[in-house]
């Protein structure tokens, strides 16, 4: 399914690679959670599970900077999950809080 970027947002548009290294993340969001679990859990960390740690307070750090009423519909429709939008906002405004929060999440973890 290809990932498109919202076009009339052109102060937030990101590069493709950096566009798909976002969405990649963010739809790797639960693996991430079980790894600092477990990697929680053995009382060690390592190297992947301090990277899986920086890019889920990453994602916290960025979710922040949407209102919270959007944030939930956002992360479902990254992860693949159909819900569809809210029916209180156009679909305009979800489409730019999406590229707002891919933004900010790239600049979390310093790809631009």
């Amino acid at each position: 399914m290809k990932v498109r970027q919202y076009q009339r947002a052109k102060d937030l548009k990101l590069p493709h690679a950096v566009h798909y290294q976002c969405i990649w993340i963010v739809r790797d969001r639960a693996r991430l959670e079980a790894l600092v679990r477990q990697k929680e859990q053995e009382n060690g960390r390592s190297a992947a599970a301090e990277t899986a740690a920086f890019h889920l307070e990453c994602i916290r750090r960025a979710l922040e900077t949407v209102p919270e009423c959007y944030r939930s519909g956002i992360l479902d429709n990254i992860e693949g999950r159909r819900t569809g939008y809210e029916p209180y906002a156009h679909l305009n405004t979800w489409k730019r809080w999406k590229q707002r929060f891919l933004y900010e999440l790239a600049r979390e973890l310093r790809l631009i």
